[in-house]
């Protein structure tokens, strides 16, 4: 039996050719160097499809996973001392790691889950964490059977991505409690950071242990990391010691020592742009440091975002790694919220995301952190309203009645035993039943009447950052009758031209003809010109071309929309049964307009993006959105009822005189809330004596309706417009 039988799957699909005589060799149980040859496989393996998309890359993974797994049931193939098991661990290890890299961090459960259970768990199943499947290679028994393998490393590595991932995924935060005892010890005992692996695991305890509120052995971790950094020498560990250090420097309550480690560090010349940034934001955050070291900051942010930007290969993976290091700003930014130092707020931002911009920040942002310790804190120029509460407990309540109302599986970094409700319908269908306890539950938490407290007459821009999938903008039009649009694009913004010319796609939603239908007379009736482009008689070519067209004023999509769970940049519209265009594909094209032009799609979660926690994110809203472009979608899987409502009623503002794209987004809301009679209202008043019939199909649709109850905000709120 050779190898390549073993596992037929993956040598049916290998990538690899330099390794194709490791494939023909026989497979020897009690051979003790089967799984060193066997792990250098798999890992070119991985090397190779590294480079593919991440379907590929996630399809060959798993791969391994499984023919490990299908080995472990025949007992021919099974190796001593639990030698596949060993396998999956290498495996789960070094994959995790990559999948985060990718933007794929969905996939980083699964990963560690199966590498230690070897199956997937269910969401909202209970387990036993099980530490002895790991703590039983660390027998040296058992490295007889593995002679090339550093076992120690593996362990050590395994650990680290267990509690650094788990701050992410709090069903791993019980895994972490039940290995936290041994972990320490394996950590100061057996490999006192001589690895940079051994070097993470440390500040990774540290991390969980500050995280989860364990203070006592936070702090025994803290003695531990200061005493291996001053044992170590610069010379063969001084990346290992480098990173102790800058952890050191970040977390010393001793200001002497915090200096001294800094004063080191610099000297050897050694800091990446990530450290730089993050000694500069996290060092000292008080208001006066901040201030007085603020251009330091900026530079050290720049330097970050220059380098990213020369490191990553797409507009998606930029945004992907920006946004895995935005916690980084945190503290700087809850700091300067606090303060009400808003122009610094915007210059932050504007730093991070646009390194090279050459204009002034716009200083009329509108900046909402909700998730500050003694509540939810507005700010708009230089003023400061505060909803006080305990987020402690409101923010758990927020995210579960979210979860629930809009099925959904946003986690939090909370209490070990914290479990996440599992969607009982299609991950992203609204519950419609809920929808009023989801508006109230929202509405408390944020508290939106505080903005009385500040002067926002002058006010162009909304930067709510962290759960920015919540229909903030839906919520302020009904309870204050105004909103802004979400600030995504961070750069200043081109001129607004009247509506001229318009691109409308017409897809195979149950509505999309009677909404083209109502346009093509509301523009018609205004003098602007209306391109249509018809399922299966335009190609998707078409519409890509129509999008590159410097001609529209407008591209218009009604079809239906998918948003990308586990493969956010792949969310996609449909402009066909067998056709659709994905986020990626948008994202490498770059707009051509010499004015603003507004996207807009009316599909299904086109205004949604890949996780909450950070700014910017990916999906539509915050990756299209740029200088020249304006989006406008929804946040979840929209009513098609409302959705064609919308559509006509923004056409009805577009076409009002002195109009805008906002202001026809937010005219077009204000009317769906008014309800039913405000709606006929609207669209009767464009030919009050004899209406069309396109209208009146609007109309007779809506009364005859047996759902149309526009009070529920799942129905009417999922609108949402990004600038």
């Amino acid at each position: 039996m050779k190898i390549r039988d073993v596992f037929p799957a993956v040598y049916a699909g290998r990538y690899s050719q330099e390794v194709e005589t490791f494939w023909e060799q026989d497979y020897h149980p009690a051979d003790q160097h089967l799984v060193f040859v066997l792990e250098d496989i798999f890992t070119v393996e991985c090397a190779l499809v590294h480079e593919l998309t991440l379907d590929e890359f996630r399809k060959h993974i798993n791969l391994i996973f499984d023919d490990i797994i299908i080995a472990k049931k025949h007992s021919a193939m099974v190796l001593p001392f639990a030698g596949l098991d060993l396998l999956l661990l290498i495996h789960g290890a070094k994959a995790a790691g990559t999948y985060n890299q990718r933007g794929a961090m969905l996939d980083v459960f699964d990963c560690l889950t199966k590498s230690l259970y070897g199956r997937t768990m269910k969401n909202g199943e209970q387990y036993e964490s099980q530490p002895e499947r790991l703590w039983r290679f660390a027998n040296p028994q058992s490295w007889q059977f593995a002679l090339g393998v550093d076992v120690l490393q593996i362990i050590t590595l395994w650990l680290g991505q267990l509690f650094y991932y788990s701050r992410s995924f709090s069903g791993l935060s019980q895994l972490c409690q039940d290995f936290l005892e041994l972990s320490i010890k394996w950590a100061a005992e057996v490999i006192r950071a001589t690895t940079m692996d051994g070097a993470f695991l440390l500040t990774q305890l540290y991390a969980w242990t500050t995280e989860y509120q364990q203070p006592d052995k936070a702090k025994d971790i803290l003695d531990i990391i200061s005493t291996v950094y001053s044992e170590l020498s610069w010379g063969p560990l001084s990346a290992e010691k480098q990173h102790l250090g800058v952890h050191l420097v970040l977390t010393s309550k001793q200001p002497a020592q915090r200096e001294s480690i800094y004063a080191e560090l610099k000297a050897q010349g050694t800091l990446s742009a990530q450290d730089k940034m993050q000694i500069a934001c996290e060092m000292d955050n008080s208001i006066y440091a901040i201030k007085t070291n603020f251009d330091a900051i900026l530079s050290a942010v720049r330097e970050f975002s220059h380098e990213v930007e020369a490191r990553a290969k797409t507009l998606i993976d930029i945004t992907y790694e920006k946004s895995r290091f935005f916690k980084v700003l945190n503290n700087v930014i809850l700091t300067l919220c606090q303060q009400a130092a808003t122009t610094e707020l915007a210059t932050l931002l504007t730093a991070y995301y646009h390194p090279d911009a050459d204009w002034a920040p716009q200083d009329s942002i509108l900046f909402i952190l909700p998730n500050a310790k003694d509540g939810v804190l507005y700010c708009a120029k230089g003023g400061l309203a505060v909803h006080e509460q305990d987020n402690v407990v409101a923010v758990p309540v927020l995210v579960d009645i979210a979860n629930q109302a809009l099925s959904q599986l946003h986690i939090l970094r909370g209490t070990p035993g914290q479990i996440t409700p599992v969607p009982e319908r299609t991950i992203g269908f609204p519950v419609l039943p809920l929808g009023r306890e989801f508006e109230r539950i929202v509405s408390s938490f944020y508290n939106l009447r505080k903005l009385g407290q500040l002067d926002i007459s002058g006010v162009t821009a909304l930067c709510p950052f962290n759960f920015n999938q919540l229909p903030l903008q839906a919520l302020m039009l009904k309870e204050l009758r105004a909103t802004f649009p979400i600030y995504t694009s961070l750069q200043i913004k081109g001129t607004y031209p009247g509506t001229r010319n318009v691109l409308f796609w017409q897809g195979s939603s149950v509505t999309s003809e009677m909404e083209g239908n109502a346009l093509a007379y509301i523009f018609e009736k205004a003098g602007v010109k209306l391109t249509v482009l018809v399922e299966g008689t335009a190609t998707k070519q078409d519409f890509m071309d129509a999008y590159r067209s410097p001609d529209y004023d407008i591209i218009w999509v009604s079809s239906h929309g998918e948003r990308g769970y586990y493969e956010p940049d792949n969310s996609s519209f449909a402009l066909s049964h067998t056709e659709a265009v994905s986020l990626t594909e948008l994202a490498a094209i770059t707009v051509q307009h010499p004015h603003v032009r507004l996207l807009f799609l009316n599909v299904c979660e086109g205004g949604a993006n890949t996780q909450i926690g950070e700014f910017l994110n990916v999906g539509f809203g915050h990756v299209v959105t740029s200088d020249n472009q304006d989006v406008l979608s929804h946040l979840w899987m929209a009513d098609s009822l409302v959705a064609m409502l919308l559509g006509a009623l923004v056409a009805e503002g577009l076409c009002q005189s002195g109009a805008n794209y906002f202001s026809a987004y937010q005219s077009a809301l204000l009317t769906l809330i008014a309800g039913e009679a405000g709606i006929i209202d609207k669209l009767t008043s464009i030919e009050p004596e004899t209406q069309h019939p396109a209208i009146t199909a609007l109309i007779d649709r809506l009364q005859y309706s047996s759902n149309a109850d526009l009070s529920n905000i799942l129905k009417w709120g999922s609108a949402v417009y990004f600038s």
